[in-house]
């Protein structure tokens, strides 16, 4: 299947404000609610509530800088985690990557952007692989659109995400699809259960879908 350089849908923006639509669609943010009571009742073993995500003191003081991966990291001391990681294509974090980045925040998940939080020193494959690894727990959340296929950067967080969870036991990969046709889809991500972003925005599912997935 070919593949096509623009969007082939319009992709409903966050509502950071708060407000609905002006067609009475759901907005995408979500009340002033800690997360932890929104995902109470889950089956996890990781606690994903944003008090979590404070810089965690290491064992060893003395710990090399090179170890620092993300920009909230102390001076050797200090380790900041996440709930996941946001792949999204550099040709689409304008106009999408950054207000859902922001939405997903807002709703007091701690999500990993490489332009805010990686430290850009090394290897920068490696520390990206190594963030999502050590400081994401593996969970990451792949943007599905038209220019996805085309982004080197996406393509291998995704197949490395699936080296570390290859049974999808711990439900790590999270598609949302924000293009009607976005092309071949990794063999990698067939027969996942795919998160349609606008279709679950015109639904009122959206919201209640994201936290699901990034909680689960």
């Amino acid at each position: 299947m070919g593949r096509k350089s623009k969007s082939s849908v319009t992709v409903y923006q966050p509502d950071l404000d708060g407000d609905n639509g002006e067609d009475g669609e759901a907005d995408l943010t979500m009340d002033d609610v800690e997360v932890s009571q929104l995902t109470s009742g889950t089956t996890s073993s990781r606690n994903t509530s944003p008090q979590n995500h404070e810089v965690e003191t290491l064992s060893d003081p003395f710990l090399h800088t090179n170890d620092m991966l993300s920009i909230f990291d102390g001076p050797g001391k200090f380790r900041m985690y996440y709930s996941a990681y946001l792949c999204c294509a550099q040709k689409d974090l304008s106009s999408f990557g950054l207000p859902f980045h922001a939405m997903l925040e807002k709703i007091g998940f701690k999500i990993f952007l490489p332009p805010r939080d990686l430290v850009i020193t090394g290897p920068m494959y490696e520390n990206m692989a190594r963030a999502l690894e050590e400081r994401c727990n593996g969970k990451i959340i792949i943007v599905l659109s038209c220019n996805y296929l085309d982004s080197e950067e996406c393509l291998f967080l995704t197949y490395f995400a699936r080296v570390l969870d290859p049974d999808a036991r711990y439900r790590n990969l999270i598609p949302v699809q924000i293009d009607k046709e976005i092309g071949d889809v990794p063999s990698v991500l067939k027969g996942m259960s795919i998160i349609r972003y606008n279709q679950a925005f015109r639904l009122g599912w959206l919201k209640q879908k994201l936290i699901d997935a990034i909680a689960a």
